[in-house]
């Protein structure tokens, strides 16, 4: 039998206080479940350590974290194994962390972008400073909506006029369906929420036509290595327009049609030469309106072998180095 390397990986993500570890619930962080393939399959050489993003810090010309092992996570999960570690000592680092993407997660990736080369961290610190996950779309605009991107309110209030069906209006650095509101140019209350959306006038927003995500649902594309592994399909909750399982949605395992399956693996082609590999894109009436690439949900619960494609495209990028 083939031994395996013994590939020391780090998952920097948020503090446990942040995350939903409750593994009988929708929104369970997947990082979790990763972490726990690791555990479990440590005899085939990974070694999975968990590093807390708030700290990774530069100190005597080198990038440290504090590193801890995982334990007991059926029950509560638990950090032993305290350790401070130069974060280039690891085969792998996993960055998990959470959108926001706001001046914290910008120096984060700037430091671990000072250790790329000497150690395979992904998705790409690079890529994740360069490409907006809400912007991202305008590099396809064969497959998005009718888009803006724009503080001005004034060109925002003439976009959403000529939406027949209005427009899903939301932030750049907001994740989980936070900021986001759909108006229609009738709306009483339009200059209320497009002044404080864009903060008077001095951040862009996203402006996109309305989908009916109420018939179609929102489905989420799952691509790892230019593949698509799966995806799962969310329904808003009684009264919401947004696909967002913390804010009520429901969610099942997506059928992905052949059609689908192209423009993901087109849009992971693209993003496989910025060294992003694990990618999650988001489509409403077969029109891509986000693509994920900070920590995209990677949950075996809607694609069963998710953990061991995972593993399989990390080890692949390790043999690289």
């Amino acid at each position: 039998m083939k031994t395996l390397k013994l590939l020391k990986i780090g998952f920097i993500g948020n503090p446990l206080d942040e995350l939903n570890l409750n593994p009988d619930t929708p929104s369970f962080d997947s990082t979790w479940q990763l972490m726990e393939y690791g555990e479990k399959h440590a005899k085939d050489g990974l070694n999975v350590r968990y590093i807390p993003d708030r700290s990774v810090e530069y100190r005597n010309g080198k990038i440290w974290g504090t590193s801890y092992q995982i334990t007991n996570l059926k029950e509560k999960i638990k950090l032993i194994h305290e350790k401070k570690e130069e974060l280039e000592t690891f085969d792998a680092l996993i960055i998990r962390k959470d959108p926001p993407f706001d001046t914290t997660y910008l120096v984060l990736v700037q430091l671990l972008m000072q250790i790329q080369g000497k150690t395979q961290i992904i998705n790409s610190p690079k890529a994740l400073a360069q490409f907006n996950e809400k912007i991202n779309i305008l590099i396809f605009p064969e497959y998005a909506p009718a888009s803006l991107v724009s503080r001005n309110t004034i060109e925002i209030k003439e976009f959403i006029a000529k939406q027949k069906n209005g427009v899903v209006v939301k932030g750049l650095d907001n994740k989980g369906g936070s900021n986001i509101f759909k108006l229609t140019k009738n709306d009483p209350n339009i200059n209320e929420i497009l002044t404080q959306i864009t903060k008077e006038e001095t951040v862009y927003i996203m402006c996109q036509e309305y989908l009916n995500i109420e018939k179609t649902g929102d489905k989420r594309i799952t691509v790892i290595d230019g593949q698509v592994v799966g995806g799962f399909l969310r329904r808003p909750g009684k009264g919401d327009f947004r696909g967002n399982i913390n804010k009520g949605a429901t969610a099942e395992i997506a059928i992905i049609s052949g059609k689908e399956k192209a423009m993901a693996e087109k849009i992971a082609t693209y993003f496989l030469r910025h060294n992003v590999g694990i990618i999650g894109i988001d489509v409403i009436e077969g029109k891509c309106t986000e693509i994920n690439i900070t920590s995209p949900l990677l949950s075996k619960k809607f694609m069963p072998e998710v953990e061991k494609i995972f593993y399989d495209y990390v080890r692949k990028q390790c043999s690289k180095q």
